[in-house]
């Protein structure tokens, strides 16, 4: 059964894990997935697959960060995907928290770390972590460091 599946990336250029996202989409596409894709930055280099969604180009830049965030959450409430893939770095508690716990809320969530610096994507501090992450809907993939 074909799922509504959104590849979550900060940009579609520059970049390893932006290459990753753009190729994911022509394998989730050609599996007959419906398949979004959601960008922090507006560079597109990479051909890809299915809807893309740019915030930064979606935001009114008067609002900053807090009109981003609205942005952000009207997005994905609108949507109610089955399945979000989250190819983003992720080291700003707060932020982070309100992605999780809010913006994903429902959706069965795939949280790449493309990089063996585990810093980049968990706090150092394991009680936060474990705030963060509590969700049984949530999965791990990696890389290893070699």
């Amino acid at each position: 059964m074909a799922k509504k599946i959104c590849i979550v990336l900060s940009s579609l250029s520059d970049g390893g894990t932006e290459r990753f996202g753009a190729t994911l989409s022509f394998i989730l596409s050609e599996l007959g997935h419906n398949v979004h894709l959601f960008t922090t930055h507006d560079a597109t280099e990479y051909e890809f697959r299915g809807e893309l969604f740019r915030l930064d180009a979606s935001t009114n830049k008067t609002f900053g960060v807090l009109g981003k965030l609205n942005c952000m959450h009207n997005y994905f409430k609108s949507h109610n995907f089955d399945v979000i893939i989250d190819n983003r770095l992720r080291s700003r508690f707060f932020k982070e928290y309100l992605v999780y716990n809010v913006f994903f809320k429902g959706a069965r969530i795939i949280a790449m770390i493309h990089n063996y610096k585990v810093s980049n994507y968990f706090p150092v501090n394991r009680f936060v972590s474990k705030l963060l992450y509590h969700n049984e809907n949530i999965q791990f993939i990696g890389v290893s460091q070699q």
